[in-house]
């Protein structure tokens, strides 16, 4: 039996206190205190070395491999980050250096002249001579105006009692048609220069020949006797008769008979030529073309016969450059060399109301569109405004639009819908303008509003470059130089007998 001296084992740590554990790992006595600050161990060299003898505890695979796709994640999540930001930036900045080339560098068009002009509207006249100057007839005064600084060069007085009669420029003359005669006047300075009897309406002048155009059967007639004239070089009235006598049962097409052609001038010529209906005249700068029924013909500006060609359908309208024909009829556009007349292309399907052929080939036509087949292109041929946006509505049975025929094949390389009324053409540039009426019922003057537009397109693709839109009705679009001239009505026409208008030319120019 011990005693209690011989029970009392004191604390490596503490000697005071009575140790009742050992160090697990080199035995020393510990007492509750050193227990509850190192554990099992006197010092935490001990306590090292008995957990390195210690196995190391089964790692779950699944935990590893979650752990593994949480550091993908955030790999993934912060590359995606980074790219997300510069995205963003590169947006902002490509942002705002189109929003400064927009304010401060883009093209934008201006009506930078307007000029009134007051006149009854069956005796108005408007067509530029060159790049700068304009001839304007307003009731019985014809004159020559130069319009950036509104001065007139010339002016000169027309009989009063011949308000019918027709102004008309040919080359460097002006020709005015009265009733019984013809005058020429220097286009420069409005000298006269002849003054003959008015020709038979079979007769038509161009390039200094006179045209004489009879049945070959026949002999040559009176003028009491000839045939109904055809307005010449008008294709749309020609389109409009044409498709009135189609509705009306007239046959597709009439048997050809002939013609005699006659050249009167510094080579004179006569020719015979076969035509399905009277030919129509449409004279060209360097070119004149007949067309009868669907039979074509063209001659060089000497009056010798270049080629002839026959339509697949009846005729609509025609145009021309300098070295290609742009024809078309009820059922297709085809593009013709002017001088071999070798088809180029055709386009089948396209029925257009008018042409333009732009200087590198390419065929602007303006269609009208019936509202099931506007819808079926919506997404293909895009809208453009025409006037500004509010509570009007502008209510169509049919949309015009303006499409663009590839030179190499006529195929449509882009369409725009509401447009096409005037297309004006430079070598690098495009032009449209435009008017439409709009129905209003709360607008203060009436419920029928009139806007007309004017934009340059870009010839590639179709888009607008700018626009203008205002009040008023479209007269007449030119160009005068490259810049488009706008024969505007800003209000309605007053009178109702022999209405007269408030005209305004405009210049718009392009900064």
């Amino acid at each position: 039996m011990t005693t209690p001296a011989q029970s009392f084992i004191p604390c490596v740590h503490h000697p005071d206190q009575r140790a009742t554990h050992n160090c697990m790992n080199c035995g020393k006595p510990l007492c509750m205190f050193c227990v509850s600050e190192r554990g099992y161990y006197c010092s935490d060299t001990c306590k090292a070395a008995v957990q390195a003898t210690e196995p190391d505890a089964p790692r779950d695979q699944r935990l590893d491999q979650l752990d593994a796709q949480l550091q993908r994640s955030r790999a993934v999540l912060t590359t995606l980050w980074r790219k997300l930001a510069l995205v963003l930036v590169l947006i902002l900045v490509l942002g705002a250096g189109w929003l400064t080339y927009r304010l401060l560098f883009a093209p934008r068009g201006k009506i930078t002249v307007a000029f009134p002009v007051d006149s009854a509207m069956a005796s108005f006249f408007a067509q530029p001579l060159d790049a700068d100057t304009v001839l304007v007839r307003a009731n019985n005064e014809l004159f020559r105006l130069r319009l950036r600084t509104q001065t007139k060069l010339w002016s000169v007085t027309l009989p009063e009692d011949e308000s019918g009669s027709v102004v008309s420029v040919h080359g460097s003359e002006i020709q005015i048609r009265y009733r019984d005669r013809v005058q020429s006047l220097d286009a420069q300075t409005g000298t006269p220069l002849r003054e003959a009897t008015r020709p038979p309406q079979s007769q038509h002048e161009w390039n200094q020949h006179t045209i004489t155009i009879r049945p070959a059967a026949l002999k040559p007639q009176t003028e009491s006797q000839e045939e109904p004239e055809l307005t010449a070089g008008d294709p749309e009235q020609f389109s409009a008769r044409r498709l009135f006598n189609l509705a009306g049962g007239e046959q597709p097409s009439a048997p050809p008979r002939e013609f005699q052609v006659r050249f009167s001038g510094a080579t004179p010529a006569e020719l015979t030529l076969a035509f399905s209906e009277w030919p129509t005249v449409f004279p060209f700068e360097k070119s004149l073309v007949l067309v009868g029924g669907r039979h074509l013909a063209v001659f060089d500006r000497i009056g010798e016969p270049r080629w002839q060609h026959q339509l697949d359908a009846e005729f609509v309208t025609l145009t021309v450059n300098d070295n290609a024909l742009a024809v078309a009829t009820l059922q297709s556009v085809t593009l013709l060399d002017l001088h071999t007349g070798q088809q180029r292309w055709r386009a089948t399907d396209l029925q257009t109301e008018n042409l333009t052929l732009a200087p590198d080939g390419s065929v602007y036509a303006f269609v009208v569109l019936s509202s099931e087949q506007a819808k079926a292109h919506e997404k293909q041929f895009r809208a453009a405004p025409v006037a500004p946006r509010g509570l009007g509505i502008t209510v169509r049975d049919a949309v015009p639009a303006l499409l663009k025929l590839d030179a190499r094949d006529g195929s449509i390389r882009w369409g725009v819908r509401n447009i096409g009324q005037y297309v004006l053409v430079t070598d690098d540039s495009l032009f449209v303008a435009d008017d439409t009426d709009r129905v209003n019922l709360l607008a203060p003057a009436g419920i029928i509003e009139t806007y007309y537009s004017i934009r340059q397109l870009n010839p590639r693709t179709g888009a607008d470059l700018w626009h203008i839109i205002d009040k008023g009705s479209l007269a007449d679009a030119h160009l005068l130089g490259r810049s488009p001239l706008l024969v505007v009505l800003p209000h309605p026409p007053a009178g109702r007998i022999n209405p007269t208008g408030s005209y305004r030319l405009q210049l718009v120019e392009t900064n």
